[in-house]
């Protein structure tokens, strides 16, 4: 491994903390973040608290100053002047995107400096904008132009095998969140709540309240398919919030059983999903869909439509049901997983594949790349 690693992203994601504390175990590792804590309380990311910089005993968390350019959903972001002036320049640089100027900045730093630049991709060739034009061949430069691309999976290696990067320049992983940490939670809480087998089966949605996941097409598929104890619930918070209760209360008594949770922090994440059966990610777009991953390990079923770059390698696992976003297609699926129910899954497939072994995908990225100019 280098001696020291800068690992560049838009904000502390949750998800990722067991991910870079491993990464710190063998390297003196910098997590540098384009969006500040003030970012997140002003509610100006579209995230929760918990996604805030903590105190950290392995490795350091800074934010950098950046200008920041909002584009739709998108927060794109500048680097300030001077913002690296006081950095000592590291052995290797893990740029997290592509889709800011700032990202480019460091790239460029870096590899004046010295360091070696490894890119992470997680979209897909369904999930990414831009097939075509300038910013499609700017992207695709990019990622030529560094030393190497840890992708998450085998729709986003598509996607950078698709751009011209050489196989021997893409190292793939399996997208990571703390699964053995969930599957414990889950079990612990199961064993506090004592739970009806009388009780119906019970579906979730776990996410933003955005157009692109597709929640209105679920309830409908639910209110299609619904057995007379069957409920489900809705965790998460975002613009549709309101929309998206008017069209509970229009389903009639099958409104009734659909509870609107809110938004919750990631910590109470395994505790909600052992109250629930299957999880429901409907989204006609999804880069990953981090979401499934955490509700198998809890040892759930998951209906995910194929659109998600996850399912494809998440397909075989037990307990998996791939469906179309067409309301149809989802109700299909959210009939099969109730039928097909027979309890929590105890030992699911998807323990394989945590932050040790994410990690390691990143750490053999960072080993083999050589370095390439990059103008």
């Amino acid at each position: 491994m280098p001696s020291s690693v800068l690992w560049m992203t838009n904000l502390a994601a949750p998800y990722r903390l067991p991910v870079w504390d491993e990464m710190a175990s063998r390297v003196d590792l910098t997590v540098a973040l384009l969006e500040s804590d003030h970012d997140v309380r002003s509610g100006s990311t579209g995230r929760g608290n918990d996604w805030q910089t903590s105190e950290q005993s392995r490795y350091r968390m800074r934010a950098l100053p950046t200008f920041t350019v909002t584009r739709g959903d998108h927060r794109h972001h500048i680097l300030g002047p001077g913002a690296l002036r006081h950095t000592d320049a590291p052995a290797a640089i893990l740029v997290g995107g592509w889709d800011s100027p700032a990202f480019w900045q460091v790239a460029h730093w870096g590899r004046k400096h010295g360091s070696r630049i490894v890119a992470f991709y997680e979209s897909t060739e369904r999930s990414q904008g831009f097939a075509k034009g300038p910013i499609a061949e700017a992207r695709a430069r990019f990622f030529r132009k560094v030393d190497g691309v840890v992708v998450p999976g085998r729709a986003s290696a598509r996607a950078v095998s698709a751009m011209g990067v050489p196989s021997d320049r893409i190292a793939m992983g399996f997208n990571a969140v703390d699964v053995a940490a969930i599957h414990s939670e889950a079990n612990v809480e199961r064993s506090r709540t004592f739970r009806s087998s009388e009780g119906g089966h019970r579906y979730v949605y776990v996410g933003q309240l955005i157009e692109r996941k597709n929640i209105f097409a679920a309830l409908d598929a639910f209110a299609h398919m619904a057995g007379a104890s069957d409920r489900f619930s809705i965790v998460g918070a975002g613009p549709l919030h309101s929309l998206i209760t008017e069209h509970v209360r229009s389903m009639g008594d099958i409104g009734r059983r659909v509870d609107i949770v809110g938004g919750i922090a990631y910590r109470d994440l395994p505790r909600e999903l052992a109250r629930h059966d299957t999880l429901v990610l409907p989204s006609r777009e999804e880069v990953w869909g981090l979401v499934v991953n955490e509700a198998l390990a809890a040892g759930l079923h998951v209906v995910v439509t194929e659109e998600c770059g996850v399912y494809e390698d998440v397909a075989g696992m037990r307990g998996v049901f791939g469906a179309s976003s067409s309301v149809e297609g989802l109700q299909v699926a959210l009939r099969a997983s109730r039928d097909s129910w027979d309890g929590v899954i105890s030992t699911p497939e998807i323990l394989r594949f945590g932050p040790r072994q994410f990690a390691s995908v990143f750490e053999e990225a960072l080993l083999k790349s050589e370095a390439r100019s990059f103008r």
